[in-house]
């Protein structure tokens, strides 16, 4: 009889093993799945602006002071501008010159690839249609 009440005895030692075993095992995965959550930088640099990307400045309210300084850089600004002898000959030229220089580079270089690629459409659609019609010609 004594062996069999420590058979009985000795199941539920190996069962309760056997669970504690699985729920550290469970415990370390899910660690582990974690760890490997806070390593994921893709959500972290989707959230984050991108560095080409202007940066835009929030607007301040203007008060009668902030107004006042703002009147008078504009002011330096203007100054500045009229005492220039290229505006002084041809205002409109000077503008348009510095407006050019003022141009983001990436929407300069989105215009002419953009007018290169409708260049070479027009060119293949008067290839096709000339194709097209000496086919009907003959």
């Amino acid at each position: 009889m004594r062996p069999r009440r420590c058979t009985m005895k000795a199941n539920p030692l190996r069962n309760l093993t056997k669970h504690t075993l699985a729920a550290r095992q469970k415990n370390t995965r899910s660690r582990r799945q974690k760890k490997l959550k806070a390593y994921d930088l893709s959500a972290l640099s989707e959230s984050l602006l991108e560095p080409g990307a202007p940066k835009q400045k929030p607007e301040a309210k203007l008060n009668c002071k902030s107004r006042q300084t703002f009147v008078l850089r504009e002011a330096a600004h203007l100054k500045a501008v009229l005492v220039k002898m290229q505006f002084q000959l041809d205002p409109f030229v000077a503008i348009h010159q510095h407006l050019l220089a003022t141009q983001p580079p990436a929407a300069a270089k989105g215009d002419v690839v953009k007018q290169g690629k409708d260049s070479k459409n027009k060119k293949r659609r008067k290839k096709g249609a000339s194709s097209s019609s000496q086919a009907m010609d003959i």
